[in-house]
């Protein structure tokens, strides 16, 4: 072992232990369909049922009163999940062996990312841990279950291999590659394609007339290939109102309850990508190749990037993801032989450091799969019992309505006029569908009959302690009770 490797080993323990528990923990979706909040999982695996049982483009009668699939969401993921759910049957574990299919493949692309970059496999090691074991991806790709930014991040590990191994070598059949990834990676993810497309950028740059306009062309192909689904989404996206919410302007908001932990690594991975960088001396064409990704750093760092055109529709976590790669590459790119003693002894304990609060900050802040509560056993046992379109009308804390609807058009083919994301439905349905709750909070019953009535609700769902006033002051029917919930009939106009 080199001594430069020793000051990974203990980071390396600390985060391969915690990812591993996480491992054996998001197991347990097998068997429990996760209803809590801190829960995107259930999205995708329901989209995925609603691909196998409807088809690519085609209307699904489950969610607000009908929607047209993937007009909004990408493909990619389900595409990849899909054959495994036809081999195995079973939806939720088929998506925990895409989990553990994705994280291989990451692992993969370590290796390939480490071949170009010419580090030992203790690096290796390091450069995966740090890119997937890291507390925002253990948060959001284990607990979250962000499936889709997990593929498209081990996505962009090939195609960032891949630009590497062009940058010192002439542009060869290999290209070709690049288009099966770029293509791939739009339909799987937007704001990863956004942020490629900008480093490769790069690439382009320094490279000379015929190579750069091969690069180009590899480009073109990877768009035309994922043309089968992008042109339509970015047709239709101002009618689903996607352009209308600037996401990039959560880069400003610093509350603890919202995004402040990750702008606040938002300010200190650019700081440190930069600086690490120019640490490293690197030759002209090295400038060259990196500077898009150096100048997106500043921008992010300055928050400028809020008054750029599609970039500023980018949320904080794909820059995350994305600045990290790098930051962790040009980490393990650094010659430890030409290192003071001094800053490897600096640098060593900032690692340990940093484990130790990764580590620290799942097991306080990221909760793990737990068995269902009594009242979300409730809301299952009555499930079946739904006749009609339905909505709920409850707290959020105990049953996470989304996730609800999730499990209850999975396993009971059931019906709502709400659903899991306003991207999948047109703005004005969705923007008139908000004013029920607020007609439930002025207990205007007669305005919320019409307006239940306008979305084809017949039954709603509620909680022991609100179904006496839906039937007492609203005049609603009470159909079935289990434990703490309720199943009422929507009464006529």
């Amino acid at each position: 072992m080199r001594k430069s490797d020793k000051i990974f080993i203990l980071p390396i323990i600390l985060l391969g232990l915690n990812f591993c528990y996480r491992l054996i923990n998001t197991a347990s979706i097998i068997k429990t369909f996760p209803l809590d909040s801190v829960n995107d999982l259930v999205a995708y695996i329901s989209t995925l049922h609603f691909f196998q049982e409807y088809g690519y483009l085609n209307v699904v009668p489950n969610w607000y009163n009908g929607f047209i699939l993937f007009k909004a969401a990408a493909p990619g993921w389900y595409f990849f999940t899909y054959p495994i759910y036809r081999i195995f049957g079973d939806i939720m574990l088929s998506t925990y062996i895409s989990i553990i299919l994705l994280f291989i493949l990451g692992g993969v692309g370590c290796i390939l990312l480490g071949k170009q970059l010419k580090i030992t496999k203790i690096k290796i090691i390091a450069l995966f841990l740090f890119i997937f074991a890291n507390p925002m991806a253990i948060g959001a790709f284990l607990k979250q279950g962000r499936v889709l930014e997990l593929m498209a991040l081990v996505i962009l590990l090939y195609i960032t291999s891949l630009a590497l191994y062009f940058k010192d070598n002439k542009i060869d059949w290999k290209i070709s590659l690049l288009s099966f990834l770029y293509g791939l990676l739009i339909i799987t993810h937007q704001a990863e394609s956004i942020l490629t497309s900008i480093f490769l950028l790069g690439l382009i740059l320094i490279k000379k007339r015929t190579e750069r306009l091969y690069i180009i062309l590899a480009l073109i192909v990877g768009i035309i290939l994922s043309s089968f689904w992008s042109f339509q989404f970015i047709f239709g996206a101002r009618n689903l109102g996607i352009l209308e919410n600037e996401y990039g302007m959560w880069l400003l908001d610093f509350s603890i309850a919202r995004f402040g932990l990750s702008n606040i690594l938002l300010i200190l991975l650019p700081i440190f990508l930069i600086s690490i960088f120019f640490y490293l001396k690197r030759e002209k064409k090295n400038l060259i190749f990196y500077s898009p990704l150096i100048i997106l750093a500043i921008l992010v760092l300055l928050r400028l990037v809020i008054f750029l055109p599609i970039i500023k529709q980018i949320y904080p976590d794909p820059y995350i993801n994305f600045f990290l790669i790098f930051s962790t590459i040009f980490l393990v790119s650094l010659h430890f032989n030409r290192i003071s003693k001094k800053t490897k002894t600096a640098l060593f304990i900032v690692l340990i450091v940093i484990s130790i609060f990764s580590v620290t900050y799942n097991i306080t802040q990221t909760p793990t799969f737990k068995p269902h509560t009594e009242i979300q056993i409730d809301y299952i046992n009555l499930a079946p019992k739904i006749n009609g379109t339905y909505l709920i009308f409850s707290q959020e804390g105990d049953v996470y309505r989304r996730a609800y609807y999730s499990y209850t058009a999975i396993f009971h083919n059931k019906n709502t006029a709400d659903g899991w994301s306003s991207w999948y439905k047109e703005a004005d349905y969705n923007a008139e569908l908000i004013k029920k709750g607020e007609f439930w909070e002025n207990k205007d019953c007669s305005l919320l009959i019409e307006r239940l009535d306008k979305f084809n609700v017949t039954e709603i769902i509620s909680q022991k302690q609100e179904c006496s006033i839906f039937v007492e002051k609203c005049g609603f029917i009470l159909k079935e009770n289990e434990g703490n919930v309720c199943l009422l009939e929507v009464a006529k106009i």
